[in-house]
């Protein structure tokens, strides 16, 4: 089975993993221009650019595995071209991208989005509830409040609309169609 680089940005990216796709910029041509990519992370620290090089008028971006140093979590990209005289920013072609762990590291018990950790985290806590139920306590001139039960009910539904949509959008990346319908009829006036 061989490798079809893809001719699109990813939208994950693991760690170790080696990194590969194509861009043709018909305005801008990789004979002439120069095309990098910025990755944003929200602390500042964690940022990494990578350049493309030229296969005729066509952009690769080709990054070996444990090249780039990168840590977990959603970055925001954005690219620039120069030709060594002008420069531009092409606002169309920016994104996100998820940073994930290295699933095949023994260090790495799972790679979970932030949802799916809130979300087994607050279930967790639910099952534990029996058997300290109390929502707050006073010990000498220390208290320790707790979410209700309720807050907990409302944070755990929250947090499973966004585990759903990500397993939707998942799906769909795969090709895989979504099984809920919207059926719509039309009344005509």
């Amino acid at each position: 089975m061989s490798y079809t680089v893809p001719d699109t940005e990813p939208t994950k990216i693991f760690i170790n993993a080696t990194l590969k796709w194509t861009k043709v910029l018909s305005d801008y041509p990789a004979s002439t221009w120069t095309l990098t990519y910025y990755f944003k992370h929200t602390t500042a620290a964690n940022d990494f650019s990578i350049a493309a090089t030229a296969s005729g008028d066509t952009h690769v971006v080709s990054v070996a595995a444990g090249t780039v140093t990168y840590t977990t979590g959603t970055y925001r990209w954005f690219t620039k071209v120069t030709d060594g005289v002008s420069t531009y920013f092409i606002h169309e072609l920016t994104g996100e991208v998820d940073v994930l762990a290295d699933p095949a590291s023994t260090s790495t018990a799972r790679v979970l989005t932030h949802a799916q950790t809130m979300l087994a985290a607050i279930q967790s806590v639910l099952e534990g509830t029996a058997a300290s139920d109390a929502e707050s306590y006073t010990i000498k001139d220390r208290s320790i409040t707790k979410f209700s039960l309720k807050e907990l009910r409302e944070w755990e539904a929250y947090y499973q609309k966004i585990v759903n949509s990500e397993k939707i959008k998942e799906n769909i990346a795969k090709g895989i169609k979504p099984k809920n319908r919207i059926l719509v009829s039309l009344k005509e006036a």
